[in-house]
This record gives C-alpha cells, structure tokens and sequence, in this order.
C-alpha cells in the first residue's frame, strides 16, 4: 500500500528569503550529499536582495558536516573580499552553525 509521509499532511507554507538588516550582506551556504559526492555553495546578497558573488566547489567523497563547514567558509572568506564589513551568515546545519558561534565573538555579546 502507499505510506502518507508526516508532511504530506500539513498544510503546505512557502519560505521567503528575507532582506538583512540595512547596510548588511547575507550569506547563505549549503552542502550536499549525493552518489556522485559531496558539494559545497554559497551566494552573496545585499540588503536590497541585489546579487553580489556565488561560488560552489565538489568535494568528491566528503563529509557532509564538512561540505557545509566549507560552503560556509568559502562564503565568509568571499564577503572579506568584499567591501562590505557587516556581514550576517544563514545556514541550515545546526551542528556548524553552533560550532561556528563559540569561536566567533560578534560585538553584540
């Protein structure tokens, strides 16, 4: 017989990206698993949502944790790059994103 999975159930909501704070770039990283290997991507935007640089790389047989620490990373070293100095990083991996947060002191702490 079919098998109804717990989300098919719920109503289905859409997930906007939202704008950052005024003055601020956003990154949003991303790693990946497949057969074929591990991937690991980023984009950078502005406070307007305006497209400002991208970059992604395979990692062949890769962690997943580690293509996500990579994607985030690659994005947070491409943003120094940048002028930009107020830079908000958003990311999906909880496990990195909590790593991340105990070794970065931001001024508002």
């Amino acid at each position: 017989g079919s098998h109804n999975l717990p989300y098919h159930s719920q109503p289905s909501h859409h997930i906007r990206w939202q704008l950052p704070y005024g003055g601020f770039i956003k990154i949003n990283f991303n790693g990946s698993k497949s057969l074929a290997g591990a991937a690991a991507g980023f984009v950078l935007r502005n406070w307007k949502g305006g497209f400002i640089m991208a970059g992604s790389r395979f990692m062949e047989n890769a962690l997943i944790l580690v293509a996500e620490a990579t994607a985030m990373r690659d994005g947070i070293s491409a943003a120094l790059q940048t002028r930009y100095r107020k830079i908000l990083v958003e990311g999906d991996n909880q496990i990195v994103i909590r790593a991340i947060q105990k070794q970065i002191h931001t001024p508002w702490q």
